[in-house]
């Protein structure tokens, strides 16, 4: 045939009176535009279509087929490929015992195998051939209906070759007015995007987040922290009534030891020994506990620091001068190896869990450094009596201490002088009789190796003496206090009074086995997270969160959260980053917990 399929002269096509067709819009450029190459894809495959549908009200399925198979060949319309398929068609009718009806399986997957090999084909070329060749390959892999048409839509490809160059130009000037309108539009979005999300999006975010945060910290204070600040609040009806121990009056005759060497644990000490030693003396030497390299690497830094650290950072001792104090993170290399030594170390590690269970927690991590001209301390414990495990085993754990010497220690360098046996004693002229009885700890060889660890009971009586020795050098002491675990759901138990609680705040939350990869288990974010009770590994085990030991201090007023404390506190300036008119007043009682509430509240 040679009419003109039904559409296909509309919008961007013209055929003239001879049958060639000629392209309108692309004035003959050889690289057809996108548009143009579209249009011709659909009014050849409508075309093809059409005139199938038309026919197929009075064909059979396999005439139809075949139908088809003649208006889209593989490659030529006298192709073997073609002439295979219909004789394919043939058979399948033979087998169906003439019955021109083929199943609907036969006839979609003829249908699937010519339009792929045709396309296939047609994709083969399309790297090797400019637009109009491309076209003219798809005009004779799916022609209109016969050989005119093809050969019309032919010359029309031909015909629009001569006007090339002014068609680039056109094209070219179309497309970079496109690039530049779509650029223009696209740097507006964005910047509209951006003015509603800083102006609209960002301050209904912020005002929501704040309101989910003040109701988050008023239900936190409501449901859970005044009620167990309540419960941990020490009176003396509870003294009456949770007593374990008698208030033990001691003298002289009630130390355990007479002279150093008795306090140093043999290389061979079973962690049943070491258990009995430590609760007879409630002092313990562990040889070797800490490599020289590690002690040594750790005693330049805490050097290094100790002429550098701010107000905030200084921890006060016992006569201070001459003495310097600052808790240690595990971000120093030194520091993380060192605790690693001390939480893996075969001897110590067994006999700290058999005194004090399973891995226990730690609340203190710090260095002591003692300078020539420092004086001697007067004689104390680290814990009260009436606040303690010595008396009051029920409502308080035990709390040991580790002294680690990170050089070799003279007794003109000030080793520590211990009063072995009083960890039982809660009453008596104790400094009386330990400045009479007490000695400082040192070995045969004269000297307090470096890498000894001491494990102290902190109701044990002791003090640092002078450092008199102006060519002995700073004596650096690297002190860890741990106490038992909390036991999850069940724990009454809370820390003793008195201690220092020299730990920074981002590292309190871990315990003995955390020390021992504290690279990875106690470094930021983690840290962080885990003092504040929000994460832990699944493998790890909770010790006292910052919160937990903050509310414990708070309920009694212990260290670092005293009245003058607060104070002090208010004066540097409260809260971090906290505008001042947002700050609560102190209470008349509860000061400290009065002023957290009433600083929520604002």
């Amino acid at each position: 045939m040679t009419t003109m399929p039904p559409n296909i002269a509309n919008d961007g096509f013209e055929f003239d009176n001879k049958g060639s067709a000629a392209v309108s819009k692309s004035n003959g450029s050889k690289k057809v535009g996108e548009e143009e190459v579209t249009r011709f894809a659909i009014g050849t495959t409508v075309s093809a279509f059409a005139k199938l549908e038309a026919q197929s009200s009075t064909m059979s399925d396999d005439e139809l087929m075949k139908g088809y198979i003649k208006l889209c060949p593989y490659g030529s319309q006298d192709g073997g490929e073609k002439l295979d398929e219909i004789e394919a068609i043939d058979a399948c009718t033979i087998l169906s015992n003439g019955n021109n009806k083929l199943g609907q399986e036969e006839v979609t997957r003829v249908a699937i195998r010519i339009a792929m090999s045709a396309f296939q084909k047609l994709e083969a070329q399309s790297s090797t051939l400019s637009d109009i060749d491309l076209m003219k390959a798809y005009i004779n892999v799916c022609p209109y209906v016969d050989g005119a048409v093809i050969e019309a839509a032919l010359r029309g490809l031909d015909s629009s070759k001569p006007d090339i160059k002014q068609k680039d130009v056109g094209v070219k000037d179309n497309k970079n007015n496109c690039k530049t309108s779509g650029s223009t539009g696209k740097i507006l979005y964005s910047f509209g995007y951006i003015v509603r999300a800083l102006l609209l999006d960002l301050p209904i975010a912020l005002c929501f987040a704040a309101y989910l945060g003040a109701a988050w910290t008023h239900r936190l204070h409501d449901k859970y922290l005044q009620p167990q600040i309540k419960a941990l609040e020490w009176t003396d009806e509870r003294k009456f009534e949770e007593t374990t121990y008698y208030k033990r009056l001691c003298n002289d005759a009630d130390l355990s030891a007479t002279e150093g060497k008795d306090l140093f644990l043999s290389l061979d000490a079973t962690p049943q020994e070491a258990c009995e030693h430590q609760l007879k003396h409630g002092m313990t030497v562990f040889p070797s506990v800490m490599q020289e390299k590690t002690a040594s690497d750790l005693r330049d830094y805490v050097i290094s620091r100790n002429h550098n650290l701010t107000e905030d950072e200084s921890i006060y001792v016992i006569e201070n001068d001459n003495r310097y104090s600052f808790a240690l993170g595990t971000e120093e290399p030194s520091v993380a190896r060192a605790m690693s030594e001390i939480a893996l170390n075969e001897r110590l590690k067994p006999a700290l869990e058999k005194i004090m269970g399973r891995n226990p927690a730690l609340i203190e991590m710090t260095a002591i450094t003692v300078s020539n001209g420092a004086k001697p301390q007067y004689w104390h414990d680290d814990v009260i009596s009436s606040g303690s495990a010595m008396q009051f085993g029920r409502a308080f754990g035990p709390s040991y201490s580790i002294f680690i010497q990170l050089q070799n220690t003279t007794k003109q360098m000030g080793a520590t002088q211990g009063c072995p046996g009083t960890h039982y004693c809660a009453t008596g002229n104790m400094d009386r009789f330990c400045q009479k009885k007490g000695f400082q700890i040192v070995g045969e060889s004269g000297y307090w190796r470096v890498g000894d660890a001491m494990l102290m009971n902190m109701n044990t009586w002791h003090r640092g003496e002078a450092h008199v020795d102006p060519e002995g050098g700073d004596r650096v002491m690297l002190i860890l206090t741990f106490v038992p675990k909390p036991q999850s759901h069940s724990e009454s138990r809370q820390m003793s009074q008195g201690i220092t609680f020299s730990l920074r705040w981002d590292m309190w939350g871990h315990t003995l086995y955390d020390l021992a990869d504290a690279k990875n288990r106690m470094s930021q974010p983690w840290a962080t997270l885990r003092a504040l009770g929000l994460y832990k590994p699944k493998d790890a085990e909770w010790g006292l969160d910052y919160i937990t030991s903050s509310s414990h201090r708070i309920a009694n007023e212990d260290n670092g959260f005293r009245e003058d404390q607060l104070e002090e506190y208010l004066e540097s300036g409260g809260f971090p980053l906290l505008p001042k008119f947002l700050h609560g007043e102190m209470g008349e009682d509860d000061k400290w917990l009065d002023y957290y509430f009433r600083t929520v509240v604002r």
